[in-house]
């Protein structure tokens, strides 16, 4: 199976992700699809972060899902997101830039310039 869009990967998520509570939360929480970095951590390989947040506990996990074709891999990240690396190649495939690209283009931009990780944010208030 190739991954192409993010309802395929969001079910394939749901079916494999590291732990049952991550797996009910993918089906029942909330989900923001964070797009492609071009280097995980603890991998030399490419792949996608989802951010998964449990609607009964509140509990947030960042899950990589690495390409290691044919195969993906999953576990939680258990440190800062590499925004540094967040679709380093400016890829036009739609599927690369997650749910809020223009978000995660000013954490990279951050992160390049800052040479740390730091998240921006909107302002929500209107």
């Amino acid at each position: 199976m190739i991954l192409r869009r993010r309802e395929q990967l969001l079910r394939w998520l749901e079916q494999n992700a590291p732990t049952a509570s991550i797996r009910r939360a993918v089906g029942k929480g909330s989900v923001e699809f964070l797009g492609w970095f071009s280097i995980l951590p603890k991998s030399v390989n490419p792949g996608w972060i989802v951010q998964v947040t449990s609607t009964i506990t509140g509990i947030v996990w960042n899950v990589v899902i690495r390409v290691f074709r044919p195969e993906y891999y999953a576990w939680v990240l258990d440190e800062d997101i590499p925004w540094k690396v967040w679709n380093i190649t400016d890829s036009a495939n739609p599927f690369s830039y997650g749910d809020n690209p223009e978000v995660y283009r000013q954490n990279r931009e951050n992160a390049q310039t800052q040479g740390r990780t730091e998240v921006y944010q909107e302002n929500d208030e209107s």
